[in-house]
Parts: C-alpha cells; structure tokens; sequence
C-alpha cells in the first residue's frame, strides 16, 4: 500500500553521525494490515551517547508502539 523512507540529511549539522528508518504498509489478508517499522542509527561516541545512549534506544524504538496506539484507538472509533 505504501511506504516512507526516513534518512539523515548529511548536509545539515547534527549529532548523530548517520540514521536511517522505514514504514512500510502492505494488505495482509481480507480486512488486515502489515505495518513494519525499522530503523537504523549510528549513535557516534560524542558526549550526547555517553549521556543519552540507552534513552535514545529507547526513544527509537517507542515509535513502533505509538504507531499501534494512535491506529487502535481509531480503529475503535469505526468500528
């Protein structure tokens, strides 16, 4: 059905040396949907990851359950 295709603009400054991340949507069977999510992130070895390594993990990795909890919630809604 879809997709969107995330990168880092190497132009731009930032702390992050590189990152990279996907969606993708696809039907799944009559009324169902795939949603895969994956991303990609070289953290460097600056200041930001000795202090916010594990948080920034964390961080990318709550987009895929925060995707599921705004689709659910409206899916109730039409249901």
């Amino acid at each position: 059905i879809g997709q969107a295709l995330v990168v880092l603009e190497a132009k731009r400054p930032r702390d992050l040396d590189a990152a990279w991340g996907f969606y993708n949507v696809r039907a799944h069977g009559g009324d169902r949907t795939l949603l895969t999510y994956g991303v990609m992130a070289d953290l460097g070895d600056g200041l930001l990851v000795s202090l916010l390594g594990t948080s920034l993990q964390e961080w990318m990795l709550k987009s895929p359950w925060m995707v599921k909890r705004f689709v659910e919630g409206h899916v109730k809604l039409y249901q």
